[in-house]
């Protein structure tokens, strides 16, 4: 990815707010985790709080890099590449 590209992902991201860890984000993250972990596939548990949270809003995960493919392909969250 080229620097002009992150530069401009990173003024975007400056523009959003952040959305709260709630008890429903943590009940999804918790439900995520055992279908990820009975696939017998792994993920960053950080992009799982990303997921947990989108996924509770409604909202598909922005992304530019694959980390998030295992949930796209288990049907848990939305992705959409930027």
């Amino acid at each position: 990815m080229t620097q002009s590209r992150r530069a401009r992902t990173a003024r975007l991201a400056g523009e959003l707010a952040a959305l709260p860890i709630t008890e429903e984000v943590a009940q999804m993250w918790a439900q995520m985790r055992v279908v990820v972990g009975q696939s017998g596939r792994r993920i960053n548990v950080n992009d799982l709080w990303i997921a947990a949270t989108a996924a509770v809003h409604g909202m598909p995960v922005c992304t530019q890099d694959d980390d998030f493919d295992v949930l796209a392909e288990l049907g848990l969250v939305a992705v959409l590449k930027i």
